[in-house]
């Protein structure tokens, strides 16, 4: 079963001042494989992934989700997908426990009881949140960047999704802790789970990606595996980033046309 995106254009704004954000985009995700999108601060990056996720409407175009689904929130069919943002600490509510944040979803689809206690434990302990009985009773405040973007990871993957979105999810924390939560994501793949996530650190994108799409301007501009990429860019904009990596590290963060990309060393 694949996702799909296919010819999707997304504008804000109106008349004289509209703005396109997507202009045409196309890609697909395969049950088990890792495609991160990698672009500037204002690509479309993240209005990609909340399109897919039924967070905002599509101006034309098509997602399928092993069947056709509308591309926005019109639809109101179950998408058998979950979504990580960006901050952690925002994305988990602060009256909300450990426990009750990751068994909600579970609740909304009618899963209660025995089964429900059992998999918010077994979920906690996938993301290696252990023992489960030491964070099931604290609130988002009591706990790290790292261990909140844990939790939203329990979250979102009780459900057992068939695809994960993950917009710049590490990008709030240390350097230690994306590796970490980068390898969660990987294990998570390996469970069968098709994960499509933005990032703006190119070494760490083609760390975890199976594929890597560079995105541009509203379109797709570079695809292949990182290896391909990385060796041989085909596109002037996909050299310009990796010349950042010849950069010494002081000046690894750099403005390429009024956005910011970071290239660092590989995560391992």
């Amino acid at each position: 079963m694949l996702l799909e995106v296919r010819n999707l254009y997304k504008s804000f704004g109106s008349g004289k001042k509209k703005e396109p954000v997507l202009q045409g985009v196309n890609l697909c995700l395969a049950a088990g494989e890792v495609v991160a999108l990698a672009g500037l601060s204002g690509a479309g990056k993240s209005t990609l992934l909340h399109i897919v996720a039924g967070l905002e409407k599509a101006d034309r175009g098509e997602i399928h989700l092993g069947t056709p689904v509308k591309p926005g929130p019109g639809d109101k069919r179950h998408r058998p997908l979950s979504i990580i943002f960006q901050d952690p600490l925002a994305a988990l509510s602060p009256h909300l426990t450990v426990e009750k944040s990751v068994a909600e979803p579970l609740i909304l689809q009618g899963i209660r009881g025995q089964e429900c206690t059992a998999r918010v434990r077994q979920a906690l302990q996938n993301v290696r949140l252990t023992p489960p009985e030491e964070y099931l009773s604290r609130y988002p405040h009591q706990l790290s960047g790292g261990q909140c973007q844990r939790v939203a990871l329990a979250r979102a993957i009780i459900t057992r999704p068939a695809w994960l979105l993950a917009d710049e999810p590490t990008s709030m924390l240390d350097v230690s802790t994306r590796a970490e939560i980068l390898e969660l994501l990987r294990e998570q793949a390996g469970r069968g789970s098709g994960i499509l996530l933005t990032m703006h650190d190119l070494a760490a994108a083609s760390y975890i990606a199976d594929r890597l799409l560079i995105l541009h301007e509203g379109r797709i501009v570079e695809e292949g595996s990182p290896q391909q990429i990385l060796s041989a860019p085909t596109h002037e904009f996909t050299r310009r980033l990796l010349q950042l990596a010849t950069k010494p590290v002081a000046h690894q963060q750099n403005k390429i046309s009024g956005g910011d990309f970071c290239v660092t060393p590989a995560v391992v």
